[in-house]
């Protein structure tokens, strides 16, 4: 992750839920949507998203060489849209890598 953006405070005593999937697969790289919905149970007020971010991470083999990870299987159009979502973001960061 370069950068995490907040989108609303998450305040001390609030409730946290993190969620996460899978949204891209390339070779040897995961791309995982990290979701965090917070609530003030104090104030019985509804779940409000605090932030999206997108975590990227490389399969390694016993060398520190990236090895291939097998493909994501997609089933819906939401998943479809996360995956080209996800590719575009690929592309644009090994495209500044050079």
């Amino acid at each position: 992750m370069s950068e995490i953006n907040f989108l609303h405070p998450v305040l001390v005593g609030s409730l946290v839920i993190v969620n996460t999937k899978i949204t891209f697969i390339s070779r040897s790289s995961i791309e995982v949507q990290v979701e965090l919905l917070t609530e003030n149970l104090m104030e019985s007020k509804k779940r409000i998203k605090a932030l999206t971010a997108y975590y990227t991470m490389v399969s390694v083999n016993n060398l520190g060489q990236p090895q291939p990870v097998p493909p994501l299987i997609i089933y819906t159009e939401e998943e479809q849209r996360l995956f080209s979502e996800g590719m575009a973001r690929y592309q644009e960061r090994k495209a500044k890598r050079g």
